[in-house]
């Protein structure tokens, strides 16, 4: 059940993106709507980077003790370091773009509602740590609430209401919507967090070892997922990060456009790999390898088998599903874009394992080689392959990162997600539990 509420909220959250983006295609010119999503770029990497890896810190935290007053210090100190790390990252781009570092960010008008965001930057980043603390309980309507879908859910009610009234907007306007419905999605977070865990977290503590620890010493304890969570959004995003300094605003909206689109193959693998986080890092916990392998069976054939019927779609439709964003002559960037992602769900929630087992150095080496290659294979590829170059840098990266840690977590978990074979199991398993459901 939890799973196919997990799935639920990760296609309602990705429709809402896609309306949002779909309604601001048809509303904005390319130039405004390629620097909007310059700017969301720049929001949704420094929400990442803030992010700093809490919500496997708050899993295990939660996963070793038996009840969330035993980790008010831990939750506390983790809204302390992102709400800093937020407002330092923020800062810093504020900076760069007032000393004219990104050439489309180049008026009063432009500086300002890029600011705007910057401000929201904050304000969603401390957002996360309670989504991560919903995560880690399994509440997972809540969850997503506080990730992604309230956020999309009101820019989505107010970009329509603006349509509906017929207003005119312009990258400014559309800024201050996002800002105003940041605030919005806080106070419902806060609402809903004092309801479901106001009580639990005011309990004395049943532990002795009740950890209080200072901002510091959180951010040397979460160093390690500060590191990983750095270079996996930079590599990401990394076309759209340095396309603020090489591209145009037009050739900026199709590479926002097609990333965005290609992020569709994997909303199964990251609804189910986020759910199956907390059950992973139990196993691990109890060196249970054979749970361990066992616990992502069917979330793997899933997330295959929807992750190759999107490529083979985006293959056949893409000069369709682009038009309907209003970007042309940008085919080759989205399926470049999906099978890059269509690599990384082939071999499952491998970085996580890493992670979760506790080879840091491992997994921030094969992040660190996958960002050097990606970012050489866009810097030097640009002035030949143009906008594909992102697509071409972002495969490359994909694909070390994906055969290194498929091979690490292999040798961990004795499970080699990549298999036929293991897809074989997952699918088999899939349809008894599907039979079994039908016919008791």
């Amino acid at each position: 059940m939890k799973a196919i509420y997990a799935m639920g909220m990760k296609v309602g959250s990705a429709a809402l993106s896609y309306l949002f983006l779909f309604s601001l295609s048809n509303t904005l010119d390319i130039g405004s709507l390629g620097l909007f999503l310059f700017a969301y770029t720049v929001f949704t990497v420094l929400v990442q980077v803030s992010k700093s890896g809490v919500d496997l810190v708050l899993i295990k935290a939660v996963t070793s003790r038996p009840s969330l007053s035993d980790v008010k210090g831990i939750f506390a100190s983790n809204i302390l370091l992102i709400l800093s790390v937020s407002a330092v990252c923020s800062a810093m781009f504020f900076g760069a773009s007032s000393y004219g570092v990104f050439d489309v960010v180049d008026s009063n008008e432009k500086n300002l509602g890029f600011s705007l965001v910057l401000i929201a930057v904050v304000i969603i980043s401390v957002i996360q740590v309670f989504g991560a603390l919903f995560q880690s309980r399994y509440k997972v309507v809540a969850q997503y609430w506080a990730m992604n879908v309230g956020l999309m859910a009101f820019l989505s009610a107010g970009l329509g209401a603006f349509i509906l009234l017929e207003e005119p907007l312009g990258f400014l306007e559309i800024c201050i919507l996002f800002l105003a419905c940041s605030l919005l999605v806080m106070i419902s977070v806060l609402v809903v967090f004092y309801r479901q865990f106001g009580k639990e977290l005011a309990a004395e503590s049943t532990s002795m070892e009740q950890e209080k620890n200072s901002v510091f010493q959180t951010f040397k304890n979460n160093s390690p997922y500060i590191a990983a969570a750095l270079l996996t959004i930079f590599l990401q995003w990394m076309p759209n990060l340095l396309g603020g300094v090489f591209m145009t605003e037009e050739e900026l909206g199709g590479l926002g456009v097609s990333l965005r689109l290609s992020i569709a193959s994997n909303f199964p693998f990251l609804a189910f790999a986020a759910l199956a986080a907390p059950a992973m890092a139990r196993y691990l916990h109890a060196d249970n390898v054979e749970g361990l392998r066992s616990s992502y069976l069917t979330y793997h054939a899933v997330s295959v088998s929807f992750a190759s019927a999107v490529l083979i779609f985006f293959t056949v439709f893409s000069e369709f599903m682009l038009g309907m964003f209003g970007v042309h002559g940008y085919e080759d960037l989205l399926v470049l874009c999906t099978l890059s992602w269509w690599v990384r769900v082939a071999v499952g929630p491998v970085g996580t394992i890493l992670m979760l087992s506790g080879n840091y150095r491992m997994a921030i080496s094969s992040l660190l080689v996958s960002v050097v290659i990606c970012s050489s294979v866009f810097v030097f590829g640009y002035p030949s392959l143009g906008v594909n170059a992102a697509g071409w840098a972002l495969l490359a990266g994909s694909v070390q990162l994906s055969l290194f840690n498929a091979i690490q977590a292999y040798r961990i978990s004795g499970a080699l997600y990549a298999s036929p074979v293991y897809f074989y199991f997952g699918i088999s398993s899939l349809f008894r539990k599907l039979l079994m459901k039908k016919y008791g």
